[in-house]
């Protein structure tokens, strides 16, 4: 894959975690809390826990950490949110795919939380993904690069 295809790709699969206020406007109809990358085609998106964070009740945030690490499920409530999908541009029309989570997981000890998606229209072969390297193929030194 060269440097274009991979740009590309990154760009189709990297996700803006959003919230619609209460009154959203033309000029503001939603805010974007994060970013995140989709991973699995089936719509695995991965973000930082610290995004999930800002859409749970404060005071209740400890409490479900404590619960889930005891292995029990904790039904939350949480502010509606979700993620959207680059969907490319006409001009200087930007078009995006808007879908929600259906589950939310976390892991305590990272900053990592993993979000399932619902499907859309617009994907229906899958979403597109970014694919991982596999752990023992990285090496210290490698060239790394970060966006969202």
């Amino acid at each position: 894959m060269n440097a274009r295809d991979v740009s590309d790709l990154i760009k189709r699969s990297t996700v803006a975690v959003i919230q619609r206020p209460a009154n959203p406007t033309a000029q503001r109809p939603f805010k974007i809390i994060g970013s995140g990358f989709c991973v699995h085609s089936a719509g695995i998106v991965l973000t930082c826990n610290h995004v999930f964070e800002s859409f749970l009740k404060d005071q209740h945030y400890k409490s479900v950490l404590e619960r889930v690490s005891e292995g029990v499920h904790v039904p939350t409530p949480i502010s509606v949110f979700s993620v959207l999908f680059n969907g490319g541009a006409d001009g200087s029309k930007v078009f995006m795919h808007e879908t929600v989570p259906a589950e939310v997981g976390i892991v305590n000890t990272f900053d990592i939380a993993a979000f399932k998606i619902r499907k859309h229209p617009q994907f229906p072969d899958g979403f597109p993904a970014l694919p991982l390297a596999e752990y023992s193929d990285l090496h210290e030194m490698m060239d790394v690069a970060t966006c969202g």
